[in-house]
């Protein structure tokens, strides 16, 4: 009898549609995205057909768990001067599929954006931070303002296998709010006007390509309340330091190489644990440290940086090399003044007694004349 009460009582509550989320369509049902966004209730579904929508100059979004999708993806769904503005009230939403500008979060929470093709995904700056957002297989490009391509503030940001390029003002900064510790992984950052990735607070970095970018790869402002993490990234031919960090920071298991100035560079004060990286072929100095620097180094390759005497070590750091497992040795890249920088079967950074150097793993000469710079997870399996 009870099994058939509920059952009975589920039929009434979808007879009366409480239960039901519904689904609009736009065009066939509501002339523009905003139209039917205003009309949605809660936990609804907005399907977006293929076609260039120039009515929609900002869709604001305001009610919980609505899901806004372009059907066919981005290459056929265009916003082209629009803003897609996820309000405080938009909790638990999802925007995938679309063309558009510029998405800003307004002190959004549980929101997510992905395959969608952006100039620039921001956080309004009245707001003080957004909780939970994911940021995932989105291509972000040549937006005209000065902006980073990716620019957030909150607890629990996932940035995740973005291509983001020929952004004018960087490509990602990250304001970690703790103590949930944030992540931007598997990205391709190439060619941006400033920064690769901008870090203030605690963070996670890990198995990103950062190649190319006018300013440092990876720049670490402060880290409060924990550590961030900086792990099995490739960051090559910066215009200015591979990685520069300040405060406690872990670096492991990077590639970093052919950067224009210093593969690393502390701030003062500087503090952490450095190991297990491959870094060589940096214009000024291998590790560049400032007083007060106390970190530990360990299992390095740290080679011909730079054509000063001592340039593999500069600063308030002594040649570490035959220490603690570091050693200053030609990693036999397969090609490094062509963009290869896998790593040719004899490589003394694979078979160093206290482990693998760098952030790849497998050799990788064989059968490759090329790179072509995809997420994180595409690079790897070319090495399996």
């Amino acid at each position: 009898m009870r099994t058939l009460a509920i059952a009975f009582l589920g039929f009434l509550l979808l007879a009366s549609g409480i239960s039901s989320a519904a689904t609009l369509r736009v065009p066939s049902q509501f002339a523009t995205i905003q139209a039917a966004a205003d009309f949605c209730a809660n936990g609804d579904t907005i399907l977006v057909a293929p076609g260039v929508y120039a009515g929609d100059r900002a869709v604001l979004v305001n009610k919980a768990s609505i899901t806004i999708i372009g059907e066919s993806g981005r290459d056929y769904t265009f916003v082209p001067d629009g803003i897609f503005a996820l309000y405080p009230t938009c909790s638990g939403c999802t925007i995938k599929g679309f063309t558009v500008p510029v998405l800003i979060f307004f002190g959004s929470s549980d929101c997510s954006v992905s395959e969608c093709d952006l100039g620039y995904v921001g956080v309004n700056t009245d707001i003080s931070e957004c909780y939970n957002i994911s940021i995932i297989g989105n291509r972000i490009h040549e937006y005209p303002p000065k902006n980073y391509g990716i620019e957030i503030r909150g607890h629990s940001i996932i940035i995740e296998a973005n291509d983001i390029r020929n952004c004018t003002g960087g490509g990602i900064s990250l304001t970690g709010l703790g103590p949930e510790t944030s992540r931007i992984q598997n990205n391709t950052i190439v060619s941006n006007n400033g920064e690769g990735i901008l870090v203030s607070g605690v963070a996670i970095v890990e198995g990103n390509v950062i190649e190319k970018n006018t300013s440092a790869g990876v720049r670490i402002s402060w880290v409060s309340g924990g550590t961030t993490i900086i792990k099995e990234n490739i960051i090559v031919e910066n215009v200015g330091d591979g990685i520069l960090f300040a405060s406690f920071t872990e670096i492991a298991h990077n590639t970093i190489a052919r950067n224009g100035s210093c593969g690393m560079r502390t701030q003062g004060g500087s503090t952490g644990d450095i190991h297990h990286n491959l870094i060589a072929l940096n214009g000024y100095a291998g590790v560049l440290a400032y007083e007060g620097f106390n970190a530990t180094i360990r299992c390095n390759d740290v080679w011909k940086n730079s054509n000063l005497p001592n340039g593999n070590y500069i600063g308030f750091v002594p040649d570490q090399t035959g220490f603690n497992g570091n050693i200053s040795t030609d990693p036999f890249f397969c090609n490094a003044s062509g963009g290869v920088y896998s790593l040719a079967a004899n490589s003394p950074a694979l078979h160093a007694s206290c482990g693998i150097m760098g952030a790849i793993a497998t050799p990788g000469c064989s059968n490759q004349t090329a790179v072509e710079h995809l997420s994180w997870g595409k690079i790897k399996e070319l090495y399996k």
